[in-house]
């Protein structure tokens, strides 16, 4: 595993603390030296009220921060996201758009093997009635001093189950990016 600096992390030692409603549907780690350009998730069981998924990932494309999109079901089309933010100490804002981004994570240029630590939470991913919503935070090295702080809130205009999740960015997703999905259980 490599040497990550865990400033503002979840992860405690190679493992997640979680609640016993948590349960681990399955994770994924980039092993190739080049990277890879997505994680994905196939496969996943509607047996769960809702999903997290934890990452640690950093992008190879050269941005501090880069944006991370959610490919549902091989669709990114009919999305809409919101982001709050509050970067360089004094800037904070929020903006929105039609697309597939669901949060923020560092690029090339932030520093130096600093991995982000990201958190997205999908909303009744399984139920047919509803559209699907989902949730995200995150925060992005600037310096080694400061993080940048996001919140993302997004929908998928569909009530299709979802069974398959893509998280990609600009650029490749560097060498010992890694993500965990999780099933939350109605309990």
């Amino acid at each position: 595993m490599a040497n990550r600096n865990y400033r503002h992390s979840i992860w405690n030692k190679e493992s997640v603390i979680m609640a016993n409603t948590y349960v681990k549907i399955g994770s994924a780690q980039v092993t190739n030296p080049s990277g890879e350009a997505y994680i994905e998730f196939a496969s996943i069981p509607n047996t769960y009220t809702d999903l997290v998924i934890m990452m640690s990932i950093r992008s190879a494309a050269s941005f501090v921060a880069d944006d991370l999109y959610l490919t549902l079901n091989g669709s990114t089309s009919n999305m809409q996201w919101r982001r709050w933010y509050s970067v360089q100490v004094s800037t904070q804002g929020s903006d929105s758009g039609t697309g597939n981004i669901v949060s923020a994570f560092p690029g090339a240029n932030a520093p130096a093997n600093m991995f982000g630590n990201l958190n997205l939470y999908l909303a009744s991913y399984a139920n047919t009635s509803y559209i699907k919503t989902n949730f995200s935070t995150a925060i992005v090295e600037n310096t080694v001093q400061r993080g940048d702080n996001y919140m993302f809130s997004a929908y998928w205009n569909s009530t299709s189950a979802i069974s398959t999740i893509r998280l990609s960015g600009a650029g490749n997703l560097v060498q010992h990016s890694m993500a965990t999905l999780y099933g939350i259980k109605n309990s």
